[in-house]
């Protein structure tokens, strides 16, 4: 797009004119690889202008892809929105930024997804607990999705278990990390003061975690 300046001026001007929402939306998400300098004023633009959920979803995905900090920001207006495909993008720009404070709206989705658009919910919140490492929001997600799985249907329970069991082999995997690096240490005569603290509420969780999950 870059390299021919009539398409991308035609697709600037159809993003911002056409008055079709669906071909907007196509045009905001075409402009994704354009210079962050053009691209962030037509994407604020529509999420300050556009009412049509697939064209704010387009809006934040493509801000997200140019300036994730912004991303967060805008993402935020649209928590009360219940249109999926807000949510989706909401969850996906969310899910990179590891920060536990959007738990909270991930727990709130539970209930927005059914059938094959859970794994589509399952494979962001699995991201998103990935980039996790807050002992309490581990444990606070664990007793969540533990209590959906037990009352859900067998392709929610389905996804939900693969959920549970890569949490329990992530933080598993942290407490045999934390072990090899204070080992490490004491071979080199190093201080492993703090990485015992660490170790002592790594093993702690991982203990919890394998308790909860012990009948999946």
């Amino acid at each position: 797009i870059n390299s021919n300046a009539e398409l991308k001026n035609k697709l600037i001007q159809m993003a911002k004119t056409d008055p079709s929402p669906s071909v907007r939306a196509v045009a905001l998400s075409a402009l994704s690889d354009i210079p962050v300098n053009e691209a962030i004023p037509i994407y604020l633009n529509a999420l300050q202008t556009e009412y049509s959920s697939s064209i704010i979803s387009s809006a934040l995905d493509g801000l997200f892809k140019h300036d994730k900090k912004m991303a967060l920001e805008q993402a935020q207006k649209f928590e009360t929105d219940k249109s999926k495909n807000i949510i989706m993008s909401i969850l996906n720009i969310y899910a990179e930024s590891g920060d536990e404070k959007y738990w909270e709206y991930f727990k709130k989705q539970f209930s927005a997804f059914s059938g094959f658009e859970m794994f589509r919910f399952v494979t962001v919140l699995n991201k998103y607990l990935k980039n996790i490492n807050h002992s309490g929001t581990t444990m606070n997600a664990v007793k969540t999705i533990y209590a959906i799985y037990q009352s859900s249907d067998k392709m929610t329970s389905f996804a939900l278990k693969r959920t549970l069991k890569e949490i329990e082999k992530k933080w598993t995997d942290k407490e045999k990390n934390l072990k090899d690096a204070i080992s490490k240490s004491k071979q080199n005569n190093e201080p492993t003061q703090n990485l015992e603290d660490e170790l002592k509420t790594v093993s702690e969780t991982t203990k919890e975690i394998k308790t909860i999950i012990s009948n999946l």
